[in-house]
């Protein structure tokens, strides 16, 4: 076991910026769902598929969290829209100081390593 310290952190909305997926939120939902909505569900079905003991791709519980907010507001979707969304979801760009901090948390941690 090593002495290093575990460093955990949450990559989704903390590292990558949400906003990505805001155009098809609009353009499906038309303001009626907010992307903050789907991602708080998302987050809720993960953990409890975790808690659960069951592994379940975040993209396809983001997919299905889509399909049941589209559902609830009797709107229909296409493939296509589920498609757009994992597009986006799965190229979520960093927000801007991420690439600089995690640089210093490599530094800290070799630093650290080499002790």
């Amino acid at each position: 076991m090593s002495d290093l310290p575990l460093i955990v952190f949450d990559v989704n909305e903390t590292l990558l910026d949400l906003q990505t997926v805001e155009p098809v939120f609009n353009r499906i939902f038309r303001g009626k769902v907010d992307v903050r909505l789907w991602f708080a569900d998302l987050v809720m079905y993960s953990l409890a598929l975790t808690a659960a003991g069951s592994y379940v791709p975040f993209t396809d519980i983001g997919a299905a969290v889509f399909k049941m907010l589209a559902d609830a507001q009797g709107i229909r979707l296409a493939p296509t829209d589920s498609e757009e969304l994992r597009e986006k979801f799965t190229t979520m760009p960093p927000y801007p100081e991420v690439s600089g901090a995690l640089r210093k948390l490599r530094c800290w941690f070799s630093a650290l390593h080499s002790h």
